[in-house]
């Protein structure tokens, strides 16, 4: 694999003769870090907000077909970025690791719960999911929340290298996460979960 390469040829090699003989599908592939989890983001947000005005001004009259495209492009481009980053994470454990203690990298693991909120705020009728299934999820992204938010917030308490003096303003977006699963809790009347 490419971490093995990196790690054994790291004393011998520059960093251009390793990505010379490194296939490109697999340069691309390492290069795949956790900030393009982004583009899902944006999208399942701009899918709930025309959803939003499609179904809540009426008066202004939007076709609902915006935001069923706008759902869609966010459920594919979010499904293709997870596999992306699955198989990165599988081809070069290293980068996950490299994502995980970046200050500003870090922040992006919570986009997977902010799309996903999004997206079950915007679903339409046709693919609403039952309320089991709802529950499931929202119980999912609330223990990866969690777990999330105790190892960020432990390195910043526990450790000296993350002290609280140099927190990053950007890790707010853990706040944010909390804030949409609570949302999507008290939405399928899980009041207390929320």
């Amino acid at each position: 694999t490419l971490a093995v390469d990196l790690e054994d040829g790291a004393d011998d090699m520059s960093d251009d003769a390793i990505w010379e003989d490194t296939p490109r599908w697999k340069r691309t592939l390492v290069q795949f870090n956790i900030t393009h989890f982004g583009l899902a983001m944006g999208t399942a947000a701009h899918a709930a907000l025309w959803r939003s005005l499609a179904l809540d001004f009426e008066w202004v009259n939007i076709p609902n077909g915006i935001w069923y495209g706008l759902w869609f492009v966010a459920v594919v481009l979010f499904s293709v970025e997870v596999l992306v980053y699955a198989a990165r994470a599988i081809v070069f454990p290293g980068g996950l690791l490299r994502d995980v203690r970046n200050n500003r990298f870090v922040n992006f693991f919570a986009a997977p719960v902010i799309v996903v909120t999004s997206i079950l705020s915007a679903v339409p009728d046709i693919f609403e999911p039952t309320g089991r299934t709802q529950m499931g999820i929202a119980y999912f992204l609330m223990v990866y929340q969690v777990i999330f938010a105790l190892y960020i917030y432990g390195d910043w308490l526990f450790s000296r290298q993350f002290m609280l003096n140099q927190v990053d303003p950007t890790y707010q977006m853990a706040v944010i996460g909390f804030l949409l699963v609570s949302r999507v809790n008290s939405e399928h009347g899980q009041v207390n979960a929320a």
